[in-house]
C-alpha cells in the first residue's frame, strides 16, 4: 500500500510515515501526527485545536465524518455579555 504524509513539522511527518511503515493505518498515523504536533508545533497546534477528519474504511466504504471544531465562547451572547478583548498572540 502506498501512503504520503504532510505536516508543518518533520517530527510530526516523520511521525505519520514512521506509524505507517510499521504497519499501522492512515487513522493510526493521523492520530500519531496529531500528537507530534503538539510537541513540535505548540505555537500553531495543541489538543484543544479543531479539525475535521474524513474517514472511508476500505471494508465498507462508507464516509465517515468527525467535526472537531470549536465554538467561540459566548458567540452568541448579546454584545454587552461578549468578551470584551483577546490577547493577541503572534507564532
Amino acid at each position: 500500500m502506498a501512503a504520503a504524509a504532510a505536516a508543518g513539522h518533520e517530527l510530526t511527518a516523520r511521525t505519520a510515515a514512521d506509524v505507517l511503515a510499521a504497519g499501522g493505518n492512515a487513522v493510526d498515523a493521523t492520530v500519531a501526527a496529531a500528537a507530534m504536533s503538539w510537541a513540535s508545533e505548540p505555537g500553531l497546534i495543541s489538543p484543544c485545536g479543531g479539525g475535521f477528519l474524513l474517514v472511508r474504511p476500505a471494508q465498507t466504504g462508507k464516509l465517515h465524518l468527525l467535526d472537531a471544531f470549536t465554538a467561540i465562547p459566548g458567540r452568541d451572547l448579546p454584545p454587552e455579555r461578549r468578551l470584551g478583548t483577546f490577547d493577541r498572540v503572534d507564532v
